[in-house]
């Protein structure tokens, strides 16, 4: 249905670009705190993040690889921690493979029997704060778990 000659609501691309840098930045610190980083460093990891994020998107193949041990050289000689690096890496590389297919990462359903009965979402769903935003094509059930969009 077309309103005044204009396209029917659905995501664009910023909308889309801030999905993914969202998740982007909810691994990256689920990650940070996992490992025990303090919060007065994990900015430094965060620099790393945007970094790659950049040229994640710009090169590929040869050329990433050329970029990602450069820019983990660098860190290092800044004295922040390889591995802790080579796992935030791991999501970025995720994440930018997102936004090249235009395809949104899985979302996380945690298992509420009592409140999520196997039901298909049909369109888009904004929950309450403290819930998750869940996009169309989900399926959920009632055991909860990790969910790709369909």
């Amino acid at each position: 249905m077309l309103i005044f000659g204009k396209q029917p609501y659905g995501p664009t691309e910023l909308e889309f670009e801030l999905w993914i840098l969202d998740w982007l930045e909810k691994q990256c610190y689920d990650t940070l705190d996992g490992l025990g980083i303090p919060e007065d460093i994990q900015q430094y990891y965060l620099g790393f993040a945007k970094r790659l994020w950049e040229r994640a998107l710009l090169f590929t193949q040869d050329t990433f690889q050329l970029e990602k041990t450069s820019l983990k050289t660098e860190y290092v000689m800044r004295g922040l921690n390889l591995t802790v690096l080579e796992a935030i890496q791991g999501h970025i590389e995720e994440a930018a493979e997102y936004k090249r297919t235009h395809t949104y990462p899985p979302v996380y359903v945690p298992p509420t029997p009592s409140a999520f009965a196997y039901f298909s979402v049909t369109g888009v769903v904004y929950v309450e704060e403290g819930a998750y935003v869940i996009r169309s094509g989900i399926n959920l059930h009632e055991e909860g778990g990790y969910f790709n969009r369909v």
